[in-house]
């Protein structure tokens, strides 16, 4: 065979060759970014540098309430296109065992969970808001607002006024992580701010019954508002761990309980069925302060911490995946 047709066909079977390999990749590398959801750059900042994966169905655990609200599944499938989910109903608190046990590949927490802090864990941005503004608020009744006189007001928002969210990230790790009582937790930090300071201002008045959700931080907050309050004298009743915000909505206006430590995010779309997009925190508790004072109660100081929901994953599991924001999980699951 002549030296220049063997090199001809030689140059052919390259061409070949290469067209074969473009074809299984399923064409450039730009179009398997768009396949993926990922970026070069997503997959470094995960702390890898392999090339990411689809996800495919995604395996979500949050507490059973989530599948419901605004601020969870529907909101999910609304803002994101996420319809794909294979949802685990957990007790809040069992989520970063199951992430780790590889039980779940994505997780609902909370943005104040000492959890957090250990680095293991990459939590996806939400650009769109599905989440909210959570910064906390107490919700009051009215009636015992104003049989309690000035003081008991004052003294919840002096509380509130120092609660952080790198505070509230230490109190709960403290509790969670270190086996800490909720109770001597909250003390330690009241002394050290100067909110523990004995009054008269609760003698005589009415016994205040105070109510907290059903995890750890709750708990942490419920014992804040009453130690201070115990410490001007007020009498309180703690009932703590007495389930979601619905169930404590419930217990509110039944008159159960007087008060009990909410997020503005949650309070709107739960109890207020307010399911806008608010641009700002103010606009956020405005719109639920006008709906408590419709309804008998109210709400007092927003405090500076914002315990928002969000979407955890492991790091390993977000670098295989090349993940970064709540959107990525859509794209790379193709959905």
């Amino acid at each position: 065979m002549k030296q220049g047709t063997l090199r001809t066909m030689l140059l052919a079977l390259v061409a070949i060759a290469a067209a074969v390999g473009l074809a299984a990749c399923g064409g450039s590398s730009s179009d398997t970014n768009t396949t993926t959801g990922a970026s070069a750059d997503t997959s470094t900042s995960a702390g890898s540098d392999t090339t990411a994966t689809p996800v495919g169905q995604i395996r979500l655990g949050a507490p059973p309430e989530f599948r419901n609200r605004p601020t969870g599944l529907p909101g999910l499938r609304a803002k994101y296109g996420i319809t794909d989910v294979q949802f685990s109903p957990l007790t809040i608190g069992l989520q970063y065992q199951a992430l780790d046990d590889g039980k779940i590949d994505v997780a609902d927490v909370f943005t104040t969970d000492g959890q957090l802090q250990s680095g293991k864990y990459v939590v996806l941005t939400d650009p769109r808001n599905v989440f909210g503004f959570q910064n906390l608020t107490p919700v009051v009744s009215t009636r015992v607002l104003d049989a309690e006189g000035p003081q008991f007001e004052t003294t919840i928002n002096d509380v509130s006024s120092k609660l952080t969210t790198e505070a509230m990230q230490r109190m709960n790790a403290a509790v969670v992580l270190d086996k800490q009582q909720p109770a001597d937790v909250a003390r330690a930090f009241l002394d050290a701010n100067g909110l523990l300071r004995a009054g008269t201002a609760g003698a005589g008045k009415p016994e205040i019954t105070l109510g907290t959700k059903n995890f750890p931080e709750q708990f942490i907050l419920g014992q804040l508002y009453a130690q201070a309050l115990e410490a001007q004298g007020y009498r309180v009743t703690l009932k703590q761990n007495i389930g979601s915000t619905e169930i404590a909505d419930r217990a509110l206006r039944a008159g159960q309980i007087d008060m009990y430590p909410e997020y503005i995010g949650i309070f709107n779309s739960t109890v207020a069925g307010d399911t806008r997009t608010f641009a700002t925190k103010k606009e956020a508790y405005d719109a639920g302060k006008a709906f408590a004072e419709r309804h008998g109660f109210t709400l007092l100081d927003l405090t500076p911490f914002t315990d928002t929901d969000a979407l955890a994953v492991t790091r390993a599991y977000a670098a295989q995946h090349g993940l970064r924001s709540v959107g990525d999980l859509a794209s790379a699951s193709g959905q």
